[in-house]
Formats: structure tokens, C-alpha cells, sequence
């Protein structure tokens, strides 16, 4: 069955769910909020910045992005972020390995 969503309709949370599988988010950053570095084990991440600017630290390697952009990276690397201005972001964690 497909899922058809409207950001806009999700919760105002800083972080809902769009879909479970695969593990779909929508994630709400306010001016200068920072999320502390983390990892994604077992996942293949792609982020689309649907609204604002974002940088995204990979293991020390940072990557500016502007809404409209997206960046796919391997889930085992150590990601954190930063809004320099108010960003809305898709993030969608396909799995790469099961157990």
C-alpha cells in the first residue's frame, strides 16, 4: 500500500515519523540548533533538506547543503548537524545489513 504524506500535515514535533519501512523521518531544526554527532549502524541514510541551510559533518568532512539538496552517506559514519537557519529535513534509513 502506498504511503502519500504531507510534511506540513505531520506533528509540529522537532522529529516525526513519515514511514516505518524504510525508516522515514522529517526532521525540524531551529536557527543555530546543533545535533550532536551520532551514527546510523546498518543503514544507508539519505538526507533531502527540503527547506533552510544545513551542514552536515561526516567524520570531520563537512558538507553545506540548501534546500532542494540531498546527500546520501553510509550509516557507520559519525554525522552531525547544523542549522544556520531554520531547515526542514527528509531523512530516510535503508537498511544495508540484517543480523
Amino acid at each position: 500500500m502506498p504511503t502519500h504524506v504531507r510534511l506540513d500535515d505531520l506533528p509540529e514535533s522537532r522529529r516525526a515519523t513519515v514511514c516505518e519501512d524504510p525508516t522515514t523521518v522529517r526532521l525540524r531544526l531551529a536557527t543555530d540548533e546543533h545535533v550532536p554527532a551520532h551514527s546510523h549502524p546498518g543503514s544507508a541514510v539519505v538526507c533531502v533538506l527540503h527547506e533552510g541551510r544545513l551542514d552536515v559533518d561526516l567524520d570531520g568532512e563537512t558538507y553545506a547543503l540548501a534546500s532542494g539538496e540531498v546527500l546520501r552517506f553510509d550509516g557507520e559514519r559519525r554525522v552531525a548537524l547544523h542549522a544556520h537557519e531554520e531547515s526542514v529535513a527528509v531523512l530516510v534509513f535503508a537498511v544495508t545489513q540484517t543480523d
